[in-house]
């Protein structure tokens, strides 16, 4: 079976290779597009569930900079992922309720689905 962003989950991603060259363009977003990626196979093969900042801050052996924390809420709202650069990523590739959780949407899944195993 073919996979479709609405039907993608984290089993089918290869989070083993970096996520250069993807739709979003940035080099330090992409590597958090990856760790999201990790994160969420790491909870859950079969079903993209909400983590929060301090899911991925603790998940990760390297020291997460607070760079990487601020590109998942430009995720949500949107912005320029660093000072240094020139690209603006839209909004929308993830979506945070109430109590701090990030979700992924469909928007995501479309990014991630040139990544399929």
């Amino acid at each position: 079976m073919t996979e479709t962003p609405l039907n993608l989950l984290p089993r089918h991603i290869n989070d083993g290779q970096c996520f250069f060259g993807s739709k979003i363009s940035n080099n330090e977003s992409e590597k958090v597009i990856r760790n999201i990626v990790t994160l969420q196979k790491n909870f859950n093969l079969h079903a993209w569930t909400p983590f929060s900042a301090e899911d991925y801050k603790s998940h990760f052996k390297h020291e997460v900079t607070s760079e990487e924390c601020s590109i998942l809420d430009i995720f949500v709202v949107g912005g320029q992922p660093d000072k240094n650069s020139t690209k603006t990523i839209s909004s929308g590739y993830l979506i945070k309720d109430d109590n701090g959780k990030y979700q992924v949407t469909e928007k995501f899944l479309e990014v991630v689905s040139d990544f399929i195993v």
